[in-house]
């Protein structure tokens, strides 16, 4: 391999594996929904995403002490 070519897969690999991740916690967020139960919180990786009345905030718990 070429090292572009290996940069570009290990990047690639990173994007999809997030992309799964994404797909499948929002699969849950769905039909969780769909079946009555109420949206709290949604979170990929160091961000999260919270319903407080119908208003959503984003909290990044990466950089917070």
């Amino acid at each position: 391999f070429r090292f572009d070519t290996l940069l570009y897969l290990i990047i690639m690999f990173f994007i999809s594996y997030l992309l799964q991740i994404i797909i499948h916690e929002g699969g849950h967020c769905l039909f969780g929904y769909l079946l009555g139960f109420k949206f709290v919180s949604f979170r990929i990786g160091s961000y999260i995403w919270i319903n407080d009345k119908n208003t959503f905030h984003t909290i990044g718990t990466l950089w917070t002490d």
